[in-house]
């Protein structure tokens, strides 16, 4: 079927959609993933899709159901005798997604459909989902990963398309850079002498920003690690024209007596 400009669609370098109306889906279309409800493919083409909901997109009848039995909080029986019905909770997506593995099956069906709706989508969506696999493969906590999935899919579901094709330096400092922070930090709390195991990756990962000289301290602008998450930066804080501490390489005074 050729989708034509058919609803959703709008032309490239625009920042917004355009307001619609939910689509007319042609049985074709929903034959596609029909295990997928309609009002489910409407809410992803509207771009008004509850990432919590992705689970319901798994192909597997069985995995479908383990969330769908999780997401039952109670039934509801209205006093005045109408037609009972379940109540739902809002589960986290770690009780269905707990390896990357799980995850990806039905973010693909997500993207696929997206992109039925919306061509323009579909390349930025799969290289952003590339992203999130380097950094499954670079060993960061899973958790920590999946909490940045769903932070970023929540601030830029509506995003121009082009949005997709980078990450989100605030998320991804929040989310990733943070959680490897509080990790070494933590390790190193617990074990003050010296370790008889292999350390971790992520705190391999941080031991190495410690030993750096942070480029940004030395700007203008300063290093804004504190400012944005609360926390110190972990690269070393001093000069980078001769490594001492107090002052940046603008105001160095070695350089200074040296040009003088």
């Amino acid at each position: 079927m050729t989708l034509g400009n058919g609803p959703g669609l709008y032309q490239l370098g625009t920042a917004q959609p355009p307001l619609m109306q939910p689509p007319q889906l042609p049985q074709d279309i929903l034959s596609r993933w029909h295990w997928v409800t309609q009002p489910t493919v409407e809410n992803i083409a509207n771009s008004s899709f509850d990432i919590y909901e992705l689970p319901k997109l798994h192909r597997d009848q069985t995995l479908r159901d383990r969330y769908i039995q999780k997401n039952i909080k109670g039934i509801i029986q209205p006093l005045n005798g109408g037609k009972p019905h379940l109540l739902h909770a809002c589960t986290k997506l770690q009780n269905t997604f707990t390896e990357l593995d799980a995850l990806l099956p039905a973010w693909l069906i997500y993207i696929s459909i997206r992109s039925a709706y919306i061509p323009q989508r579909g390349s930025g969506l799969c290289v952003w989902t590339e992203h999130l696999v380097g950094y499954n493969r670079l060993k960061y906590n899973f958790v920590d990963i999946l909490d940045y999935f769903v932070a970023y899919f929540q601030k830029h579901q509506n995003s121009p398309p082009d949005q997709w094709f980078q990450a989100d330096t605030e998320l991804h400092t929040e989310h990733l850079v943070n959680s490897t922070q509080k990790a070494f930090a933590k390790n190193t709390a617990s074990s003050p002498h010296k370790q008889t195991t292999k350390p971790s990756s992520n705190a391999v990962d941080a031991r190495t920003m410690a030993s750096q000289i942070c480029h940004a301290f030395n700007r203008p602008t300063g290093c804004k690690v504190k400012e944005r998450t609360g926390n110190d930066c972990l690269r070393r804080h001093v000069c980078t024209s001769c490594e001492g501490p107090g002052h940046t390489s603008f105001s160095c005074p070695k350089s200074k007596s040296s040009s003088a």
